[in-house]
């Protein structure tokens, strides 16, 4: 079987010096939680919760701010967003591409992610993107 979480390149989550107790009853510690790029997917795990994303179904990768009364943890924040982070600060955001059947259950649109170095992850993301599925088809 492969296991992705020991193959391809690792991304922790942003972490607080000590891990509450809410975040420890559902094992999201810093070694139990991550995002690994692999070659053809993107796969996140925060504790017990986790979701794999194949690279095409991804539209659009930013940096982007805290939401409102966001809490830490993983969370529904409505209309098919998620996000996972154990201390606030800047995301990175996964837009998912609503035309391409998701592997994601629930249908997923957004992912906000609360790595420690968003930027890299989104550099890593875009180099995929641009270099794998999004360029076009000379074919047609």
């Amino acid at each position: 079987m492969d296991d992705v979480l020991d193959r391809g390149e690792r991304f922790a989550f942003r972490s607080p010096l000590r891990t509450p107790l809410r975040l420890r009853v559902r094992r999201m510690t810093p070694e139990r939680s991550g995002v690994t790029v692999g070659a053809h997917t993107v796969r996140v795990q925060a504790g017990t919760w986790t979701m794999t994303i194949r690279f095409e179904e991804i539209a659009a990768v930013r940096v982007t701010e805290w939401p409102p009364r966001a809490h830490v943890g993983v969370h529904y924040l409505r209309h098919g967003r998620w996000l996972a982070a154990a201390t606030p600060g800047p995301l990175a955001t996964l837009d998912l591409d609503p035309a391409v059947t998701p592997t994601t259950v629930p249908r997923t649109a957004r992912l906000d992610l609360g790595l420690a170095d968003p930027e890299r992850f989104v550099s890593c993301i875009t180099s995929r993107l641009s270099s794998d599925h999004r360029t076009p088809d000379a074919g047609g």
